[in-house]
């Protein structure tokens, strides 16, 4: 919570990684969207707020048929429709130097292609399947308030 960024919490991740798929069925008395951290509390027996952690740190994929037919990573919280499939990360592995203070000083130069760090150890560059949102561009980001 220090400097204002957002941290997720120690709760949610490192661990041996497995997968669970939801898919979400039409229900006669039910509604047609529902909200993502929802359905995933409900399927994997977890509180609403560890599901919503777990979609912050983009440990939520759904499957994408009509557009793109591949995997879509949920970052946010958001509402999906009935015949959904989800593929749910519930122990994502973790990157705690996501969250280290010295972000300021770890850029050695800025031009304007290129942003030179040096980045903290065992901090991604590439996001993992199980964690979208501790990795280097995004940490960075957070860390210095930039969009």
């Amino acid at each position: 919570e220090e400097r204002g960024r957002h941290r997720i919490g120690d709760d949610v991740g490192t661990g041996p990684s497995h997968v669970a798929y939801v898919e979400i069925r039409e229900r006669w008395d039910g509604p047609e969207f529902e909200a993502v951290n929802i359905i995933v509390a409900e399927h994997l027996g977890i509180t609403p707020e560890k599901a919503s952690r777990l979609v912050e740190l983009g440990a939520v994929w759904y499957y994408d048929n009509f557009e793109i037919g591949d995997w879509v990573r949920i970052m946010k919280p958001q509402q999906v429709s009935v015949g959904t499939v989800l593929r749910v990360f519930p122990n994502p592995e973790r990157y705690k130097t996501c969250y280290v203070d010295d972000w300021d000083e770890r850029i050695k130069k800025v031009d304007r292609d290129f942003v030179v760090i040096d980045k903290p150890p065992l901090l991604p560059c590439f996001a993992h399947v199980t964690n979208g949102k501790e990795v280097l561009h995004r940490c960075l980001a957070d860390a210095l308030r930039v969009k």
